[in-house]
């Protein structure tokens, strides 16, 4: 028996849902589930992932995509920027990003494909999982909202 680690191709036995092992939850009940994130993406979306009790997952195969640690990279994807997502191989524009507290960041990526007429929904990924295919050029000007002012004169 091989044991699953993160980054592993790996399959529920019961559904035979099949992708990236890309998450190892425990439960108070003591039954640790694993998230699997299948490697395509349909009609510009990539596929969601689903999560799956551990002793119904099985070890596919190993691949090379790497675990990376929680930080930011030292050229991080910028707004505008046309990026990859190593898991999924979704590619797309970044709409928006998004610094969580505990310093994880999620990246709104846009594919460019239609489906029936309309585009398609931006897909969440980890800023680690990110390559930059091609930068934004020029960068979006940011957009003055009017925000802070100063008190009216009376």
């Amino acid at each position: 028996m091989t044991t699953i680690k993160l980054g592993d191709i790996a399959r529920d036995t019961i559904t035979g849902f099949e992708g990236v092992a890309i998450a190892r939850s425990t439960a108070l009940n003591n039954c640790p589930r694993w998230t699997l994130q299948p490697q395509e993406v349909k009609d510009g979306v990539a596929t969601e992932s689903r999560s799956f009790d551990e002793p119904n997952v099985e070890f596919v195969r190993g691949t090379d995509i790497p675990t990376i640690a929680c930080v930011r990279p030292e050229e991080p994807a910028e707004l505008g920027d046309t990026v990859r997502d190593l898991v999924t191989g979704l590619e797309g524009v970044v709409m928006s990003i998004t610094i969580f507290q505990a310093g994880c960041t999620r990246i709104a990526v846009q594919p460019r494909a239609l489906k029936d007429g309309l585009p398609v929904s931006a897909s969440y990924c980890d800023e680690c999982h990110l390559a930059v295919i091609k930068r934004a050029s020029p960068k979006p000007a940011p957009v003055n909202t009017g925000g802070p002012r100063m008190e009216p004169r009376r």
